[in-house]
């Protein structure tokens, strides 16, 4: 039996995550930050999304997006994810899963639950240590 088809509403916002297979590393240096965001921006565009927050850190990816189509959220994912991966692939050798099970999606219904959703996002490589300030981490929409 297939898996159940996920809870898509119109006009809704999704926080979106992906983590790699095993929480490998899916971006190796600034080069695969910049072809993740230059797909993210693709996948934007074809899908008419609007990126609110995203994060980008070494083993995941969140993102925040405001999703007006409901097939476009699940299609628009599902390409960024096959896209880098046969790019991360390609640069840096290997075959197989990059990404661990399909994305995650919680739809987002209350405008202070996005806020805190945000600053949980923005905040991921404080709280990782990584940063002692959100505003430090190059690779996030803070």
């Amino acid at each position: 039996m297939g898996r159940l088809a996920r809870f898509i509403p119109p006009d809704s916002y999704f926080h979106i995550l992906s983590r790699g297979n095993n929480r490998q590393i899916v971006f190796l240096n600034d080069a695969d930050f910049e072809k993740f965001l230059e797909f993210l921006k693709f996948c934007t565009e074809k899908f008419v999304w609007k990126v609110i927050h995203y994060v980008l850190m070494s083993n995941h990816y969140h993102i925040i997006v405001f999703n007006s189509v409901p097939e476009n959220l699940s299609n628009g994912i599902k390409l960024l994810n096959q896209s880098y991966t046969q790019y991360f692939r390609k640069k840096h050798d290997g075959v197989g899963h990059l990404w661990q099970d399909r994305f995650k999606s919680f739809v987002i219904q209350d405008g202070k639950y996005l806020l805190k959703c945000g600053r949980y996002v923005e905040l991921n490589p404080v709280r990782a240590g990584m940063v002692i300030s959100p505003e430090d981490y190059k690779w996030s929409s803070y």
